[in-house]
C-alpha cells in the first residue's frame, strides 16, 4: 500500500470512529444539529471507503486496460459526488425544517460543542493532509477528496 492509500485508509477509519461517536451522542441528546453531523460524517466515511477501493482498483492492470483501471476510480468518484450532493441536500432540508424549532439552552451544551468541534477539526486536518499527500503522490482522487473534506469542515462549522 502506498502513502496515498494509507492516508485514505486512515481517513476512512477516523471517519468511522467519528460517525459512531456522533451516533452515540445523538442517541444520548437527541439534538438535531448532531443528527446533521452524523449524516455529514457518515457520508464522508462512505466516500473515504469508496476512495480506498477506487485507489486499489486503479492499480490493477489487465490486457484491455494496460495502464490500470483508473476509469473505475473515476466512476467511483462520480458516485462520491452524488453522495455528497445528497448529504448537502439533506443538510439544507433539515436546516430549513428545523429553523423555527429552536431547542434553546440545553444541559448538554458542552457535549454538543465538543461533539461538533472534534469532527470539524478532523475534517479540516484531513482536507489539508489529503491535499498535501495527494499532490506529493500524484493522486488526483485524493486531492479531489481533500476538497470534499474542506466542504465537510465548513458544513460542520456552520452547524456549530
Amino acid at each position: 500500500m502506498n502513502r496515498a492509500q494509507k492516508t485514505a485508509v486512515l481517513a476512512a477509519v477516523s471517519y468511522l470512529v467519528l460517525t459512531i461517536f456522533l451516533i452515540v451522542v445523538y442517541v444520548y441528546t437527541r439534538n438535531k444539529g448532531i443528527a446533521i453531523g452524523v449524516l455529514i460524517t457518515g457520508v464522508r466515511m462512505v466516500t473515504a471507503i469508496t476512495l480506498v477501493f477506487g485507489m486499489r482498483l486503479s492499480e490493477r492492470h489487465t490486457k484491455t486496460f494496460p495502464t490500470g483501471l483508473y476509469k473505475l476510480q473515476n466512476l467511483l468518484q462520480v458516485i462520491i459526488g452524488f453522495a455528497i450532493m445528497f448529504a448537502a441536500y439533506e443538510f439544507v432540508r433539515l436546516s430549513i425544517a428545523n429553523a423555527s424549532n429552536s431547542e434553546g439552552p440545553t444541559k448538554y451544551l458542552p457535549l454538543l460543542i465538543i461533539s461538533l468541534v472534534i469532527p470539524a477539526l478532523s475534517a479540516g486536518f484531513f482536507a489539508w493532509y489529503k491535499r498535501k499527500v495527494g499532490r506529493e503522490e500524484n493522486s488526483p482522487g485524493l486531492v479531489a477528496d481533500s476538497y470534499n473534506s474542506l466542504g465537510d469542515f465548513i458544513a460542520l462549522v456552520a452547524i456549530l
